[in-house]
């Protein structure tokens, strides 16, 4: 089993070489296209010359530290704020750059964008964009950028079929991992963001306590970031997975490939991979049951405890007309932020409830590709989760119905059957996608 994903094939070295497109299929994962990156040409002249679009922030950090242990795309700035951007781009300061395609669409509308003088666009889960209702700002950010060389990494090229015909017309396929024809076995998960993976796997050996595990890690600087764990007796740090080894734990520490899945489920008594929620939908094809670790510390409780409170006040901001109250305020919100006045109130309230709300009860938000322009209902979206996920009553919660998506809340052990599920589901003629907040 290698480090990493193997390198790209003949016909895709070919079209890079050549400026020409690419379409990756593989796990939604920046780690697995290392190669894609390192295929791609160096220049010493300054100024933007990569640019790098992907669904979610989470995906563009990841994505980001991936690229900053390859050579030549240095500076990078994956975008938080759209003036700071401008300003660096515009001074030279920015090579490779990391947007959502909206932020993107952003800097092309003020000109602060120059396409003309890149060389690569790299479009990271187009399905997930896709799926969150933006499929507007990424066809117009593609029709926009005259850039010669793209690469669209995707988890699934064929279900992603329509949208290749239109922006990557017979690009070679180079395949980074690929998807059993069924999920296989089960596989416990964490969700966890990257900078919360060194505590999540933390929690994860408190609360299995395994005597022997396997941590598969992919980055080349893996010892470096599990120093801790390295003079552990009882923990493997390793990119590979040793085929002559068994483990009652195999812990990836990073989203793996089909591939590396299946090792570890070969070499380990049970198998743990830390994921961010976007992922699930990718693992619940790999694994046939998935069942998330409960792990508990302070910080969950008082997310937990947030959660219930903001809860408690939509409730009562629904239950009944607040215009009293806010009239009562009003002289207030002339003297203070408004949102310190809420703060205050809330410190001084007497609110039992979220003080003793188990994490058992805790709900995970999906957003649903549709909303009243489609003319969804609440009992529209409902339906759906009773009848064609199979979702028993209990477990769907609070639904909210926008203009362009709706958002639900689910049982978080059933959020990513959720997300998988709705793809093979239609509301009034409308193809349903999913995705957690």
């Amino acid at each position: 089993m290698t480090e990493e994903t193997g390198s790209l094939d003949a016909g895709a070295r070919a079209a890079l070489d050549g400026g020409k497109t690419v379409v990756t299929a593989g796990p939604p994962a920046a780690w697995t296209l290392a190669p894609v990156f390192q295929a791609l040409p160096r220049e010493e002249e300054p100024g933007l010359r990569v640019l790098v679009l992907g669904p979610e922030p989470g995906d563009l950090l990841e994505a980001a530290r991936m690229i900053r242990r390859l050579p030549g795309f240095e500076p990078i700035l994956a975008v938080t704020g759209t003036a700071r951007a401008t300003r660096l781009i515009a001074g030279g300061a920015v090579r490779t750059l990391l947007a959502t395609p909206r932020d993107a669409l952003k800097l092309l509308e003020r000109a602060s964008l120059p396409t003309d003088r890149m060389h690569t666009l790299v479009v990271l889960w187009p399905e997930a964009t896709l799926g969150q209702g933006e499929a507007g700002a990424l066809d117009t950010v593609l029709a926009e950028a005259k850039v010669p060389r793209k690469v669209f990494a995707t988890a699934d090229d064929v279900a992603l079929k329509e949208f290749l015909e239109r922006h990557a017309r017979r690009a070679p396929v180079a395949v980074l991992g690929r998807l059993p024809a069924a999920p296989a076995g089960a596989t416990r998960y964490l969700v966890a963001e990257d900078d919360r993976r060194v505590a999540a796997v933390r929690a994860a050996l408190d609360t299995l306590n395994p005597e022997k595990t396997l941590l598969w890690e992919p980055a080349a600087d893996r010892y470096e970031r599990w120093h801790e764990l390295v003079e552990d007796p009882t923990v493997a740090v390793s990119g590979t997975v040793p085929p002559d080894q068994r483990f009652d734990l195999g812990l990836a520490a990073d989203f793996p490939t089909p591939e590396v899945f299946a090792a570890l489920r070969a070499q380990a008594s049970q198998v743990l991979v830390l994921a961010r929620a976007a992922q699930l939908p990718y693992l619940s094809r790999m694994a046939r049951t998935l069942k998330v670790l409960r792990v508990s510390g302070p910080a969950d409780r008082a997310r937990e405890r947030a959660h219930t409170l903001r809860q408690s006040v939509r409730e009562r901001m629904e239950a009944g007309d607040v215009s009293a109250e806010l009239l009562a305020l009003a002289p207030l919100f002339d003297e203070y932020d408004p949102a310190l006045v809420a703060a205050a109130l809330v410190r001084g309230a007497d609110a039992p409830a979220a003080e003793a709300a188990p994490v058992a009860n805790a709900w995970v938000r999906i957003q649903i590709s549709i909303g009243k322009r489609d003319r969804a209902r609440p009992a529209d979206i409902v339906g759906a989760l009773l009848n064609g996920v199979g979702l028993p009553k209990d477990h769907v919660g609070r639904v909210e119905i926008q203009d362009n998506f709706s958002v639900v809340d689910v049982n978080p052990a059933d959020a990513a059957r959720v997300v998988s599920e709705l793809s093979k589901l239609t509301v009034r003629g409308r193809p349903l996608a999913g995705r957690v907040l």
